[in-house]
């Protein structure tokens, strides 16, 4: 199983939401433990999600020029535009995330890929996070 999990710049603290992580560390689960299979940027970010603490710092429009959509009615365009910015999450069996927005756990969703919340108590870290998810499983509440 393939698992992506989203991370800040400096690649060790677990990003609070998905779409704005810089990068997705993924790992692949064996029979023998876990491999780290590298860190791949989030394609999604050339709107300058990432790192920019809460500014839209060249995001080219605004959350409500986005339709960013709600839980009961994501929007069919930012839905559409996230699933072309998968990249190495098209890969991926599932993510385990802090946060995921409406319309981009509707993408992964509809690509087959199992979304995983976490709170902070479970790891801070993407190997501590995974050491939990192994361990308890039932830890983690399915989306």
């Amino acid at each position: 199983m393939k698992i992506a999990i989203p991370v800040e710049n400096n690649k060790l603290d677990i990003a609070i939401r998905m779409g704005h992580a810089a990068y997705y560390a993924v790992f692949e689960t064996k029979n023998e433990g876990l491999e780290e299979l590298g860190f791949f940027a989030n394609e999604h970010d050339h709107h300058g999600h990432a790192g920019h603490h809460g500014e839209h710092q060249g995001h080219g429009h605004g959350h409500g020029q986005h339709g960013h959509g709600t839980p009961e009615e994501p929007e069919e365009e930012a839905i559409a535009e996230h699933q072309r910015d998968l990249g190495v999450l098209r890969e991926c069996n599932a993510v385990i995330v802090r946060g995921i927005g409406p319309n981009m756990k509707t993408a992964l969703k509809r690509e087959g890929i199992q979304i995983f919340r976490a709170s902070k108590a479970l790891g801070s870290t993407p190997d501590a996070l995974l050491a939990s998810f192994i361990k308890k499983p039932e830890a983690f509440k399915e989306e």
